[in-house]
């Protein structure tokens, strides 16, 4: 940043510019995420705000309490795609960002590719941390969701 600076270069937070692109509180999709999956969520929330906060990775996948991926250096897609397939169906997919995640360099995002990956494994849900997390092409997300019956929702 002192680089940028002693150029007069000031580097700005994205979220103001992304308008109605960061995913915001509630369902987007036709299905609702039952209790148990809601509880999912929540749990799976928790974990990966934690893992956020520690720089581990931003995304954790649930089944019935029992984690079974965290995110690394292989990206929140390859980690549904492993969590999934040893959670069987039914998993809960769940994105998170750190506390203090500065905004200025990266926005953290799912998509349709991430939708894609958690109906391949036959997932139940996909949510993600609301206000702090960009949904790219919220319309063909929400169209793939619905297609495999998931539930897209921002927590």
């Amino acid at each position: 940043m002192a680089t940028f600076t002693e150029m007069g270069i000031t580097v700005l937070d994205q979220r103001p510019f992304l308008g109605d692109g960061l995913a915001a509180a509630g369902c987007w999709s036709a299905r609702q995420p039952t209790d148990e999956e809601r509880r999912d969520v929540e749990r799976g929330l928790a974990l990966a705000r934690l893992l956020a906060d520690a720089r581990v990775g931003q995304t954790v996948v649930v089944r019935r309490g029992a984690v079974t991926a965290v995110e690394a250096i292989e990206g929140t897609t390859e980690a549904i795609r492993r969590g999934a397939a040893l959670a069987g169906p039914g998993a809960v997919v769940v994105k998170a960002v750190a506390r203090d995640h500065d905004y200025r360099f990266d926005t953290p995002t799912i998509g349709p590719e991430s939708v894609d990956a958690a109906a391949a494994g036959a997932a139940a849900v996909v949510a993600v941390e609301a206000g702090r997390v960009l949904l790219l092409d919220r319309d063909e997300s929400v169209r793939r969701a619905d297609a495999a019956g998931i539930a897209l929702v921002g927590a």
